[in-house]
């Protein structure tokens, strides 16, 4: 017999930002109150500060960054050399002054790093949709005429004095470029960057969202929303927000494939070509605008680098590679077994039944209400008999009820969010009044386990 448990994603009419892409997404100081609001640590080169200007280096050092310059590709305009505007930070890392804000433009094995900072500023160290952000590769700085260029193997960035940006590949070839009326610009509290679309381009990918798959023309809300609507026994067809956000989208412009991940969970607004029919924009309400364009020239490779990048999820086990029945809910246990039975009367393959919220005992995670399922383990070992597998939900709410144990440990360990006064984050939920686990807490993590193992322990396989 199989159980598993899967965190459920409904937190509240307006749960906030949570994890994107293929593990956690993006954080901001602001947004997570812990002070993460940027990058990798960029160190500078030893022998010289990292707001030292390249021509300002003392002559030995700048022999050795001439000697070291890698040579100039195909698809580079621009011949290595020094350049005012442009501070190279580490190998492969260059940071442009372009009037009112800066853009460090970071060089990568099939892909360019684009981060638009506010002068004299610096990311903070952590970003929480990167496990583990990839070093970059070395590449060569020149000047076209007043834009400053960026190139190596994979790509060219060339940014213009007031910090308009165009990327190409090694083709070539334009994956992304901001065109006379694009770039980046403040908001309030918050910043945009805009690029220019054709006419032909597409828009794929940006996780759970409603509609068609290809995406122009829409304008959509990133911020994780319990978008329950009463009407439809679940969200509306045309829903937006939803309950998870990735702003990753992939680009097809005349067959050739491209992706841009934005990495910021505060909350974000893509227009693709929604109000302007020949531009696309990403806005966010706070936080830096961080975006890794990712190369193709096929949608295979954009996916395979941007998985890379963020992270893979684990082999799955074979029976999760079946047919899963899942809808909210199955309850009492009765009903449980007869959508089992009726799919083997019915001759319907199907590997694996999910349980909602309604096995719980008035609503509390990891517990099974006595009177609907009286016999979890009972019911388990038939499934697994018929040749089913289980999923029950383990949502992160967890209900406030001073008599329940999961609620007091949880309070007596400190593990669960708080507001900025150090009183206790109460949403509202299924459950009614919840509190949620802080998951950036590490001394969350080993009563989360303690709490999972038992529950699985009351079924075993």
């Amino acid at each position: 017999m199989a159980l598993a448990f899967v965190v459920g994603a409904g937190c509240g009419e307006d749960g906030g930002r949570g994890a994107v892409g293929a593990g956690d997404l993006a954080g901001e100081e602001d947004a997570h109150g812990d002070g993460a609001d940027g990058v990798d640590d960029l160190e500078p080169l030893d022998d010289a500060p990292s707001d030292t200007p390249i021509e300002d280096v003392t002559p030995d050092v700048a022999e050795d960054v001439a000697e070291d310059a890698p040579p100039a590709f195909a698809h580079c305009e621009a011949t290595p050399g020094t350049v005012d505007r442009a501070t190279e930070e580490r190998p492969g890392s260059v940071r442009i002054a372009c009037g009112g804000h800066d853009l460090r433009v970071a060089a990568h094995d099939g892909m360019a790093r684009l981060i638009w900072l506010p002068p004299g500023t610096e990311p903070a160290p952590r970003r929480w949709g990167i496990p583990t952000p990839p070093d970059p590769v070395p590449a060569s700085v020149g000047a076209v005429g007043d834009d400053v260029e960026v190139c190596w193997a994979s790509a060219a960035v060339r940014v213009t004095p007031d910090g308009r940006v165009r990327v190409r590949d090694a083709s070539g070839a334009v994956v992304l470029e901001d065109g006379p009326d694009g770039g980046f610009a403040t908001t309030n509290g918050g910043a945009r960057v805009t690029h220019a679309s054709p006419a032909s381009e597409r828009f794929y990918g940006l996780g759970e969202k409603t509609g068609p798959m290809d995406k122009r023309g829409r304008r959509m809300t990133f911020w994780n929303t319990d978008a329950y609507d009463p009407a439809f026994g679940g969200y509306a067809p045309e829903s937006d927000p939803l309950y998870l956000s990735i702003p990753f989208l992939i680009s097809l412009r005349d067959g050739r494939a491209s992706g841009v991940f934005t990495d910021n969970t505060w909350r974000m607004t893509l227009d693709l070509a929604a109000t302007a029919p020949d531009r696309w924009s990403a806005e966010v309400e706070g936080g830096l605008i961080d975006q890794w364009v990712i190369l193709g020239p096929d949608v295979p490779g954009v996916v395979e680098r941007y998985t890379a990048l963020t992270g893979r999820m684990a082999m799955p086990p074979r029976w999760a590679l079946g047919y899963h029945q899942c809808r909210w809910g199955y309850g009492p246990e009765a009903r449980v077994r007869e959508v089992a039975a009726r799919f083997r009367a019915l001759s319907i393959p199907a590997d694996v039944l999910w349980l909602d919220i309604q096995h719980m005992d008035g609503f509390r995670t990891f517990t099974f209400d006595p009177l609907a399922f009286p016999d979890p383990e009972r019911l388990m070992a038939d499934l697994a008999a018929d040749g089913f597998a289980v999923v029950a939900i383990a949502d992160p709410g967890i209900k406030v009820d001073a008599a329940w144990d999961v609620y007091q440990s949880g309070v007596a360990s400190n593990i669960f969010l708080k507001t900025s006064g150090d009183a206790l984050y109460v949403g509202r939920v299924w459950t009614g009044d919840a509190v949620f686990q802080d998951f950036l807490n590490p001394a969350a993590h080993p009563l989360r386990r303690e709490r999972v193992f038992g529950w699985r322990d009351q079924c075993p396989p």
